[in-house]
């Protein structure tokens, strides 16, 4: 059964030695949970991100617009929640389907954009055809995208709109301070893969409210270390490849 907040948050008081909530307030527990989640998560993608649900968005970028603001393209999500796995660009701005398929575009640092000879275009449709016809069209393979702060540029710029497909992936939940989730899950919907490591949240928060220990060897410190290296194990083994793994422009 999955584990309530208000479960971990008895199991991390017992860790602490504070059951009746003397020193740290639920707020501030509630505080550690939510920053033990955020380090897992960063844990996580570093070491191994095919484990993490993603989610694909849709957006209609206007013919000849050179940028757009994070919020803009993805209004539902605060920027800063979430990470681009990978964006893609359809000839139409039809739904995406067979016919009208998504091609990954390339990733590129914002100081790289652009940068070529004068004699080439900013634009689609000048000195290319606008004939589409799939992966083998280099209108599409040639292009790339760049996010600087909050914005993200295309490169060559759209003389017709376009459809971009985003695939996302959200960081995960924190829980409201006050304590109106706490009979919710703490890994749920499409995190509740990660439940089995809910002892690392439990640690590690134990350690955050803690601050510091006068043990030689604390053993919060000792367990977390331990579960760590076991799901490090378990993320190793998601992928194809054991090897590390070296990514190219994004993908």
């Amino acid at each position: 059964m999955p584990t309530t907040v208000t479960t971990l948050m008895s199991r991390i008081r017992r860790r602490i030695e504070d059951s009746q909530g003397v020193h740290w307030s639920d707020a501030e527990v509630i505080g550690a949970i939510n920053e033990a989640k955020q380090d897992l998560y960063d844990m996580i993608s570093l070491r191994n991100r095919d484990v993490l649900p993603s989610l694909s968005i849709d957006f209609e970028w206007a013919s000849d617009r050179m940028n757009y603001s994070l919020s803009e393209i993805i209004p539902e999500f605060p920027t800063g929640s979430y990470d681009i796995l990978l964006v893609s660009a359809a000839p139409q701005v039809a739904s995406v389907t067979a016919d009208n398929r998504p091609i990954p575009l390339f990733k590129q640092n914002f100081e790289e954009l652009y940068r070529r000879g004068r004699g080439y275009s900013l634009f689609y449709g000048d000195n290319i055809t606008e004939g589409w016809g799939g992966a083998s069209d280099v209108q599409y393979f040639s292009a790339k995208y760049a996010t600087q702060g909050d914005k993200m540029f295309l490169d060559p710029i759209p003389r017709s709109d376009i459809q971009l497909r985003f695939e996302i992936i959200r960081r995960f939940r924190e829980f409201d301070e006050g304590g109106l989730e706490n009979t919710q899950p703490v890994f749920s919907n499409e995190e509740k893969i990660f439940d089995r490591y809910t002892r690392v949240i439990e640690y590690a928060a134990a350690i955050i409210l803690k601050g510091r220990s006068d043990e030689e060897n604390d053993p919060n410190i000792m367990q977390v270390n331990h579960k760590i290296s076991l799901m490090n194990s378990w993320l190793d083994q998601q992928s194809g490849s054991t090897t590390p793994r070296v990514v190219i422009n994004g993908y």
